[in-house]
């Protein structure tokens, strides 16, 4: 899509500038990231509609002299792309990850592989070593159903303590549903929707790429509903791990047990010397 000159972009630095604000300051206004409003100065990508109000509010303009109504329509197309298989899913999630400027949401709900931390170990390096420097939060809801997860859950609290990563879960019973999808959402605009584990056993697989549009919202707001409902296992990190010994119990372990299943926890081992999934 061809768009008119100047760009969206220009005219949001051009109004910035005239007012006299510095990013940082139209970022606090605005309630972002100032990597978001870089972002949008070079038109690396569009403000969501609500942020597109608040900056025509910010500036004292109308929302058509900042965003013309063609481009705010071609803005929302959203963007499908079927994936074929999970070697393309890989590929494109180790893309995404490192080009994601601050924000990673992950939901994992249905049942995978007991061999599933194995997989992806490209992945599994780059977020490690993202979140140990500081340059990436990742949030994730996940369904847990064994204790070998458990494990690996508690292997990443102690080792992201001061980082931003944070963990809402659900203790998947016997005979209980799955209670969501797989995907990843990046920066709140880009979601891959769908089966990332090699030997899942729900079938078909779907995976589809995705970005702007009113599935990508919608998705934006399920996801926070599920983080809601679920359990924050590490918001005291490994200070207060009670969240994750009622986990471990209800998956089956004897209280008794609880201290010698920590420190197995925490001497972890992964047989490819990577972290675990996040």
């Amino acid at each position: 899509m061809t768009y008119s000159s100047p760009s969206a972009g220009k005219r949001i630095r051009h109004l910035r500038e005239r007012k006299g604000i510095s990013r940082s300051h139209l970022a606090r206004l605005v309630g972002v990231d100032v990597t978001a409003v870089s972002a949008w100065e070079t038109d690396k990508y569009r403000p969501r509609v609500d942020k597109r109000l608040r900056l025509a509010n910010t500036f004292g303009v109308e929302l058509d002299a900042l965003f013309p109504h063609e481009e705010l329509v071609a803005a929302d197309v959203p963007s499908i792309r079927p994936i074929e298989d999970f070697e393309s899913f890989a590929s494109l999630l180790l893309e995404r990850s490192s080009q994601t400027e601050r924000l990673i949401r992950a939901i994992h709900c249905s049942r995978c592989d007991p061999r599933h931390s194995a997989t992806m170990p490209e992945f599994r390096t780059l977020v490690s070593e993202r979140l140990l420097a500081g340059s990436l939060a990742f949030e994730h809801v996940e369904a847990i159903y064994d204790l070998s997860r458990l494990k690996e859950v508690i292997w990443n609290i102690f080792r992201y303590e001061g980082c931003a990563y944070r963990m809402s879960a659900y203790c998947v019973e016997p005979g209980q549903p799955t209670p969501g999808p797989n995907a990843f959402l990046f920066d709140d605009r880009e979601l891959l929707l769908g089966s990332d584990w090699e030997d899942e056993s729900i079938k078909p697989k779907l995976r589809l790429a995705l970005s702007t549009g009113t599935l990508v919202s919608y998705f934006q707001q399920y996801w926070l509903g599920m983080w809601r409902k679920g359990v924050v296992l590490n918001a005291e990190g490994p200070r207060d791990l009670s969240s994750v010994r009622a986990f471990a119990v209800r998956l089956g372990l004897p209280i008794s047990d609880w201290p010698s299943f920590l420190e197995e926890a925490r001497a972890l081992a992964m047989e490819d010397g990577i972290a675990p999934f996040v």
